[in-house]
């Protein structure tokens, strides 16, 4: 809200231009265009989508096996090379030739 305000004292008390609050605030000129024709009630909200990933299906096993080997030694971890290995059952259904994921 603090940016908001500051972005719209800029535009109609300093009678600054999009493009000097961009320069000014490091915002980009379509955000500070954007917050502009707002009504002046409403504060912007950032929403991001739900976007599917190749390893979606496997983020809840992932997240857990990753949040196992934070308690084991650097040595024995199952981490290869920045890789997570999977465990019997995400391994079935990985293709390791390509590195996709194969869902069946």
């Amino acid at each position: 809200m603090d940016m908001l305000g500051k972005v719209r004292r800029m535009k109609m008390r300093d009678k600054l231009s999009i493009s000097q609050i961009a320069k000014q605030t490091g915002l980009a000129r379509n955000t500070i265009r954007g917050w502009l024709r707002a009504p002046g009630d409403v504060v912007p909200k950032y929403e991001r989508r739900l976007d599917v990933h190749k390893l979606s299906a496997f983020e809840e096993s992932l997240a857990m096996a990753l949040k196992a080997d934070r308690l084991h030694h650097k040595d024995s971890r199952r981490a290869v090379r920045g890789s997570v290995q999977f465990d019997d059952e995400e391994r079935s259904h990985y293709d390791h030739r390509n590195d996709i994921v194969i869902h069946s």
